[in-house]
Protein backbone atom coordinates (compact mmCIF):
# COMPACT_ATOMS: atom_id res chain seq x y z
CA UNK A 1 0.00 0.00 0.00
CA UNK A 2 3.08 1.86 0.33
CA UNK A 3 3.27 3.37 -3.33
CA UNK A 4 -0.36 4.96 -3.17
CA UNK A 5 -0.54 6.14 0.11
CA UNK A 6 -1.62 9.78 0.89
CA UNK A 7 -2.02 11.80 4.28
CA UNK A 8 -5.77 12.76 3.65
CA UNK A 9 -7.68 11.13 0.31
CA UNK A 10 -11.05 13.23 0.12
CA UNK A 11 -11.94 11.17 -1.44
CA UNK A 12 -10.52 9.11 -4.53
CA UNK A 13 -14.11 8.13 -5.83
CA UNK A 14 -17.20 9.02 -5.69
CA UNK A 15 -18.94 12.57 -5.60
CA UNK A 16 -18.39 14.87 -1.93
CA UNK A 17 -20.31 18.45 -1.20
CA UNK A 18 -19.73 20.70 1.89
CA UNK A 19 -16.87 19.50 3.33
CA UNK A 20 -14.23 21.36 5.88
CA UNK A 21 -10.83 20.19 6.60
CA UNK A 22 -9.11 22.28 9.04
CA UNK A 23 -6.22 22.45 11.01
CA UNK A 24 -4.48 19.25 9.72
CA UNK A 25 -1.16 18.24 8.93
CA UNK A 26 0.19 16.06 6.26
CA UNK A 27 4.05 15.34 7.31
CA UNK A 28 6.30 12.78 5.11
CA UNK A 29 3.49 11.36 2.95
CA UNK A 30 4.57 8.74 0.88
CA UNK A 31 2.85 10.46 -2.27
CA UNK A 32 0.35 13.52 -1.45
CA UNK A 33 -0.32 15.12 1.82
CA UNK A 34 -3.85 16.23 0.59
CA UNK A 35 -5.19 14.81 -2.04
CA UNK A 36 -8.97 15.49 -3.70
CA UNK A 37 -9.29 13.54 -7.32
CA UNK A 38 -9.98 15.11 -10.37
CA UNK A 39 -13.35 14.68 -12.78
CA UNK A 40 -12.30 13.34 -16.52
CA UNK A 41 -14.06 11.62 -18.84
CA UNK A 42 -14.47 8.49 -17.44
CA UNK A 43 -13.87 9.00 -13.97
CA UNK A 44 -16.99 11.47 -13.07
CA UNK A 45 -16.50 13.08 -9.95
CA UNK A 46 -18.13 16.50 -8.50
CA UNK A 47 -16.73 18.17 -5.52
CA UNK A 48 -18.84 21.62 -4.09
CA UNK A 49 -18.15 23.35 -1.38
CA UNK A 50 -14.88 22.04 -0.44
CA UNK A 51 -12.82 24.20 1.93
CA UNK A 52 -9.00 23.04 3.27
CA UNK A 53 -8.50 25.92 6.47
CA UNK A 54 -4.87 26.34 7.84
CA UNK A 55 -3.74 23.09 7.17
CA UNK A 56 -0.29 22.22 6.37
CA UNK A 57 1.76 19.60 3.98
CA UNK A 58 5.36 18.66 4.47
CA UNK A 59 8.49 16.84 2.65
CA UNK A 60 5.35 14.68 0.74
CA UNK A 61 6.31 12.59 -1.93
CA UNK A 62 9.84 12.39 -1.08
CA UNK A 63 10.84 9.19 0.44
CA UNK A 64 8.72 7.23 -2.60
CA UNK A 65 11.99 8.66 -5.15
CA UNK A 66 10.83 6.82 -8.58
CA UNK A 67 8.94 4.02 -6.98
CA UNK A 68 5.38 4.47 -8.05
CA UNK A 69 4.15 4.37 -11.51
CA UNK A 70 2.42 8.29 -10.94
CA UNK A 71 4.26 9.98 -8.63
CA UNK A 72 1.29 12.23 -6.86
CA UNK A 73 4.05 14.00 -4.94
CA UNK A 74 2.56 17.24 -3.84
CA UNK A 75 1.11 19.01 -0.65
CA UNK A 76 -1.89 19.75 -2.18
CA UNK A 77 -3.16 17.43 -4.58
CA UNK A 78 -7.20 19.68 -5.43
CA UNK A 79 -9.61 20.33 -8.45
CA UNK A 80 -12.51 22.05 -6.97
CA UNK A 81 -11.49 23.63 -3.71
CA UNK A 82 -11.24 26.52 -1.34
CA UNK A 83 -8.01 26.84 -0.16
CA UNK A 84 -7.20 29.53 3.01
CA UNK A 85 -3.78 29.93 5.15
CA UNK A 86 -2.53 26.63 3.81
CA UNK A 87 1.05 25.87 3.93
CA UNK A 88 3.59 23.67 2.04
CA UNK A 89 7.34 23.07 2.76
CA UNK A 90 9.68 20.65 0.35
CA UNK A 91 7.03 18.67 -1.38
CA UNK A 92 8.90 16.59 -4.01
CA UNK A 93 6.48 18.13 -6.71
CA UNK A 94 4.49 20.58 -6.09
CA UNK A 95 3.23 22.64 -2.97
CA UNK A 96 0.05 22.94 -4.86
CA UNK A 97 -0.93 21.31 -7.73
CA UNK A 98 -4.58 22.07 -8.63
CA UNK A 99 -6.36 20.16 -11.62
CA UNK A 100 -9.29 22.79 -12.21
CA UNK A 101 -11.38 21.49 -15.13
CA UNK A 102 -14.78 23.10 -13.58
CA UNK A 103 -14.40 26.70 -14.51
CA UNK A 104 -14.82 29.06 -11.00
CA UNK A 105 -14.67 26.21 -8.98
CA UNK A 106 -10.75 26.92 -7.26
CA UNK A 107 -10.23 29.65 -4.76
CA UNK A 108 -6.43 29.63 -3.11
CA UNK A 109 -6.61 32.34 -0.20
CA UNK A 110 -3.15 33.58 1.49
CA UNK A 111 -1.32 30.69 0.74
CA UNK A 112 2.25 29.74 0.43
CA UNK A 113 5.15 26.82 0.09
CA UNK A 114 8.46 27.03 0.37
CA UNK A 115 11.03 24.95 -0.99
CA UNK A 116 9.15 22.51 -3.09
CA UNK A 117 10.47 22.12 -6.64
CA UNK A 118 7.09 23.98 -7.82
CA UNK A 119 5.07 26.19 -5.60
CA UNK A 120 1.59 26.65 -7.54
CA UNK A 121 0.78 24.63 -10.61
CA UNK A 122 -2.93 25.22 -12.31
CA UNK A 123 -3.37 22.33 -15.17
CA UNK A 124 -5.88 21.09 -17.76
CA UNK A 125 -7.66 25.20 -17.79
CA UNK A 126 -7.63 26.87 -14.95
CA UNK A 127 -10.49 28.74 -15.88
CA UNK A 128 -11.74 31.47 -13.82
CA UNK A 129 -9.59 30.27 -10.52
CA UNK A 130 -9.01 32.88 -8.27
CA UNK A 131 -6.11 33.19 -6.55
CA UNK A 132 -4.90 35.84 -4.27
CA UNK A 133 -1.89 36.51 -1.84
CA UNK A 134 -0.10 33.52 -2.57
CA UNK A 135 3.55 33.40 -1.97
CA UNK A 136 6.28 31.25 -3.20
CA UNK A 137 9.65 31.30 -1.63
CA UNK A 138 12.76 29.14 -2.50
CA UNK A 139 10.86 27.16 -5.37
CA UNK A 140 13.35 25.31 -7.28
CA UNK A 141 11.92 24.18 -10.71
CA UNK A 142 8.88 26.57 -11.39
CA UNK A 143 7.52 29.37 -8.72
CA UNK A 144 3.80 29.41 -10.66
CA UNK A 145 3.16 26.94 -13.84
CA UNK A 146 -0.64 27.59 -15.45
CA UNK A 147 -2.56 27.55 -18.17
CA UNK A 148 -6.25 28.83 -18.07
CA UNK A 149 -8.75 31.76 -19.16
CA UNK A 150 -10.37 34.67 -17.24
CA UNK A 151 -8.57 33.63 -14.23
CA UNK A 152 -7.14 36.23 -11.53
CA UNK A 153 -3.54 35.26 -9.92
CA UNK A 154 -1.69 37.06 -7.34
CA UNK A 155 1.44 35.68 -6.62
CA UNK A 156 4.71 36.90 -4.64
CA UNK A 157 7.72 35.05 -5.41
CA UNK A 158 10.95 35.39 -3.16
CA UNK A 159 14.40 33.94 -4.21
CA UNK A 160 13.48 31.35 -6.52
CA UNK A 161 16.78 29.13 -7.13
CA UNK A 162 15.54 27.80 -10.06
CA UNK A 163 17.54 27.59 -13.27
CA UNK A 164 15.18 29.53 -15.57
CA UNK A 165 12.41 32.33 -15.22
CA UNK A 166 10.25 31.35 -11.97
CA UNK A 167 6.70 31.19 -14.30
CA UNK A 168 5.86 29.52 -17.42
CA UNK A 169 2.42 29.59 -19.01
CA UNK A 170 0.73 27.74 -21.19
CA UNK A 171 1.42 24.45 -20.35
CA UNK A 172 0.15 21.09 -19.15
CA UNK A 173 2.69 18.44 -18.94
CA UNK A 174 0.99 16.63 -15.93
CA UNK A 175 3.01 17.02 -13.22
CA UNK A 176 2.40 13.50 -12.05
CA UNK A 177 4.07 12.12 -15.00
CA UNK A 178 7.71 14.54 -14.16
CA UNK A 179 10.11 12.10 -13.33
CA UNK A 180 8.29 8.81 -13.63
CA UNK A 181 10.19 6.37 -15.94
CA UNK A 182 7.25 4.55 -16.67
CA UNK A 183 5.63 7.98 -18.02
CA UNK A 184 8.47 9.13 -20.14
CA UNK A 185 6.60 9.13 -23.88
CA UNK A 186 3.29 10.25 -22.16
CA UNK A 187 5.18 13.39 -20.99
CA UNK A 188 6.75 14.11 -24.03
CA UNK A 189 3.21 13.99 -26.17
CA UNK A 190 1.73 16.34 -23.45
CA UNK A 191 4.80 18.67 -23.61
CA UNK A 192 4.44 19.28 -27.09
CA UNK A 193 0.78 20.40 -26.74
CA UNK A 194 0.18 24.22 -27.15
CA UNK A 195 -2.45 25.85 -25.29
CA UNK A 196 -4.23 29.77 -25.54
CA UNK A 197 -4.58 31.80 -22.66
CA UNK A 198 -6.92 34.80 -22.58
CA UNK A 199 -8.73 36.93 -20.02
CA UNK A 200 -6.15 36.69 -17.46
CA UNK A 201 -4.92 39.41 -14.91
CA UNK A 202 -1.84 37.56 -13.46
CA UNK A 203 -0.25 39.82 -11.17
CA UNK A 204 3.47 38.94 -10.29
CA UNK A 205 5.50 40.66 -7.54
CA UNK A 206 9.08 39.23 -7.39
CA UNK A 207 12.81 39.89 -5.85
CA UNK A 208 14.91 38.33 -9.07
CA UNK A 209 16.12 41.22 -10.84
CA UNK A 210 15.96 39.26 -14.33
CA UNK A 211 12.98 38.61 -16.42
CA UNK A 212 10.39 36.16 -14.78
CA UNK A 213 7.84 34.92 -16.98
CA UNK A 214 8.57 32.42 -20.01
CA UNK A 215 5.79 30.81 -22.40
CA UNK A 216 5.68 27.42 -22.77
CA UNK A 217 7.01 27.48 -26.92
CA UNK A 218 4.50 25.48 -28.64
CA UNK A 219 1.45 28.17 -26.73
CA UNK A 220 3.57 31.16 -27.99
CA UNK A 221 1.18 32.44 -30.32
CA UNK A 222 -1.79 31.98 -28.17
CA UNK A 223 -0.81 33.38 -24.52
CA UNK A 224 -2.47 36.85 -24.29
CA UNK A 225 -0.12 39.15 -22.32
CA UNK A 226 -1.58 41.82 -21.47
CA UNK A 227 -3.30 41.33 -18.49
CA UNK A 228 0.37 40.01 -17.24
CA UNK A 229 2.09 42.10 -15.05
CA UNK A 230 5.67 41.99 -13.09
CA UNK A 231 6.48 44.24 -10.07
CA UNK A 232 10.09 43.92 -9.26
CA UNK A 233 10.80 44.53 -5.46
CA UNK A 234 13.29 45.95 -5.10
CA UNK A 235 13.11 47.66 -8.36
CA UNK A 236 15.00 47.13 -10.77
CA UNK A 237 18.19 49.91 -11.22
CA UNK A 238 17.10 51.98 -14.40
CA UNK A 239 18.79 51.89 -17.17
CA UNK A 240 18.88 55.71 -18.09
Amino acid sequence: MRDWSCGFDIPDAGDIERMTVRDCQAIDCWQDGFHLDGSWNGHRQIARKVLFERCRAVACGQRSGTVPAELYQSGFYVQSATLVDCRTERCRKAGFLCKNQEAGSLTINDCSDTGSAYGLVIEYGGNGANVEDFVSTGATRRALQMVGNDAAVGIAIVNFVGTGRPVLLGITERLEYVDAPSHVENLKRYRARGYAMAGNQIAIVTDRPMEAVEVHPPSVNSVEMAGVTVEHYPPRPSMG
